[in-house]
């Protein structure tokens, strides 16, 4: 018997939302890298106006050559690389208090000290025990268990709701190829990066930063595998026209992209004078049911007049349900009596009129 509930879906009006920064360089040793994903990090600091950069540092302290330059957090991390444990390095950066995080040396969890091309080995010489002459049944075996771990860290990025730059060595790739005259030849096809080939795929954007370039970008080449390396999307491209090298303004420009259009603040200044009529106490139950916000702190002086909206009307409230006081009625009664007294004498001209309770008659 099947049990599964029918899922229920919801459909809005699409709108941009904030979302993370997940954003790759890749490039040479020495083409800039660190340098280039600090510049963005505090970029995005500045725009925010707080937050805390962490450097998870799998690349033998090279970060703090710029320590003096920008105050970020340093968290080194040693080998083994594995996927489950850069995930571990992750936790630890955001349990820190990172708001951004940078990963220097993500290319260690493919070819690094434990990992993936390591583990791999590893496992095939488990499996055939040793034995060589096994080491191709348990090739693609060991392989397919190697990558199910790099799913977990695919997986928990995908779920990051934090900004982190990744940084990955880029090497220059050649591959076999017929020339015109149907000759075979290697030929240069462009820089490819150390591993994280499926996590490309989750970035916000990837930059390549070729040799000598200074942090400035390749965003557009001819070259195959840097075609697919380079994802620079429309919605930011203008964030990277000027050709400079990256700096902390693209970071700002991207984090003011990352959280979306300023939302539309409440107006509570009709609503305010509104409810002040009412009286104090609804005053001060709409004034309580506000969460804080610029919004609330613009209205804020707007209190006072407010205040003494709403005291006039409580002022004039209390005296439309004053009781009625004795003399009042008896007041009340006598002109009764008088205007009785009046109406007969115009009625019956020269009659003498008994007007107390059981008196005589005309």
């Amino acid at each position: 018997m099947n049990t599964r509930k029918e899922r229920v879906f919801t459909c809005v009006a699409a709108k941009r939302i904030r979302r993370p920064l997940w954003i790759g360089i890749m490039g040479a040793q020495g083409a800039g890298k660190t340098k280039s994903a600090l510049e963005i990090a505090f970029g995005i600091i500045v725009k925010r106006a707080c937050g805390k950069v962490v450097v998870l540092d799998l690349d033998n302290n090279r970060c703090l050559d710029y320590a003096e330059k920008y105050p970020f957090f340093h968290m080194p991390m040693d080998p083994p690389y594995g996927s489950e444990d850069i995930i571990d390095g992750l936790k630890a950066a955001e349990a820190a208090g990172a708001t951004v995080i940078i990963v220097d040396g993500m290319s260690e969890e493919q070819e690094g000290e434990g990992g993936q091309v390591e583990a791999q080995k590893v496992l095939v010489d488990k499996l055939a025990k040793g034995d060589p002459s096994k080491y191709d049944r348990y090739n693609m075996i060991a392989w397919a268990a190697v990558k199910e771990k790099h799913k977990l860290l695919y997986r928990y990025i995908k779920n990051m709701k934090i900004d982190v730059i990744f940084l990955w060595r880029a090497k220059s790739t050649a591959k076999p190829v017929k020339n015109k005259e149907g000759k075979v030849e290697v030929k240069t096809v462009g820089f490819d990066p150390i591993g994280g080939d499926d996590l490309l795929f989750l970035m916000t954007l990837c930059l390549l930063l070729m040799p000598n370039s200074q942090g400035v970008p390749t965003l557009h080449s001819d070259e195959i595998s840097e075609k697919l390396m380079v994802k620079n999307p429309e919605y930011l491209r203008d964030i990277f026209a000027d050709g400079k090298a990256l700096s902390k303004e693209h970071g700002r420009k991207l984090a003011e992209w990352a959280d979306g259009p300023e939302p539309t603040l409440p107006n509570y200044t009709a609503e305010g004078e509104s409810v002040a009529s009412q009286g104090v106490a609804a005053l001060e139950s709409w004034w309580r049911s506000i969460p804080p916000s610029n919004a609330k702190k613009d209205a804020a002086q707007h209190l006072p007049s407010w205040k003494s909206i709403a005291e006039k009307a409580d002022t004039e409230a209390s005296k439309a349900t004053e009781p009625i006081l004795p003399e009042v009625l008896d007041n009340l009664e006598r002109i009764t009596g008088e205007a009785l007294d009046q109406c007969v004498a115009e009625m019956f001209p020269g009659s003498a009129v008994v007007a107390e309770s059981g008196g005589d008659s005309l």
